[in-house]
């Protein structure tokens, strides 16, 4: 018998994910996580896959339902253009794990110009929703 707390990472796809979040010429697209479902407490974790089209110093947001920040995955990360991943393991910013619920993200991307783009569907459409349910 498993008692651990189960993640169900839930996806919205309303946009083509070529065309998703732009600013100038600074691109995320080929957005999304795996596995849809994350067993907590234990090692696995969800990887959040994107892309870039160009070097970018990238932030990666987790949020909680009240759209509060929970964990930042990445801050202002020096990245090159092409595929990228970041990794979460269902804990908050103190380390410990989160209480069942739904999850957002936000990754956004800044150029050495200072060009933004972001990639927040929450805004728009609930978001990319990572639910951990009772």
């Amino acid at each position: 018998m498993n008692n651990g707390i189960k993640i169900i990472i839930g996806l919205i796809f309303v946009f083509c994910a070529n065309s998703l979040t732009q600013a100038g010429d600074i691109q995320i697209t080929h957005v999304r996580h795996d596995p849809r479902t994350l067993e907590l407490p234990t090692e696995q974790k969800v990887t959040i896959d994107y892309r870039l089209n160009q070097a970018a110093a990238v932030t990666l947001d987790i949020y909680d339902p009240r759209d509060l920040l929970i964990r930042r995955l990445l801050t202002r990360e020096k990245q090159v253009p092409g595929d990228h991943a970041a990794i979460w393991d269902g804990r908050d910013a103190s380390g410990k794990w989160v209480l069942p619920n739904f999850y957002t993200y936000a990754i956004q991307a800044q150029t050495a110009d200072g060009t933004t783009a972001v990639y927040d569907l929450s805004d728009v459409t609930g978001g990319r929703a990572l639910q951990i349910p009772a």
